[in-house]
């Protein structure tokens, strides 16, 4: 079998970025599954909402539901990350995905 060279959409992911997992636990891939531009992906941080000190941004941060959790999606501060580092799977958001594009609309067209 081969292995997976790129992630789904929307698929949420432990964040191999292990100084930022205190503040941000997991990421989420925002960009579709037909644009594969090879070795990255462009992703959102997450943040467990209950945890957060200041209230989200509006509609630039989604809130999404994985397991018994609340997460914050924080769209604006989506960056590119090696496709390769994307291996604990932690589950999908796909059913927020009206709200996720809703803030990239705004982030990105201002509507």
């Amino acid at each position: 079998m081969r292995p997976r060279t790129m992630a789904r959409q929307f698929e949420v992911f432990e964040n191999p970025i292990a100084a930022a997992r205190q503040i941000y636990p997991l990421i989420a891939v925002l960009q579709s599954d037909v644009a594969d531009t090879g070795r990255t992906q462009m992703v959102a941080p997450m943040a467990v909402e209950a945890a957060m000190r200041l209230k989200p941004a509006g509609r630039l941060t989604p809130i999404v539901r994985i397991a018994n959790d609340a997460y914050v999606v924080w769209v604006h501060d989506m960056v590119a990350m090696r496709s390769s580092d994307l291996k604990r799977s932690k589950g999908d958001i796909g059913a927020a995905r009206d709200a996720i594009k809703a803030a990239l609309d705004y982030l990105f067209h201002g509507i």
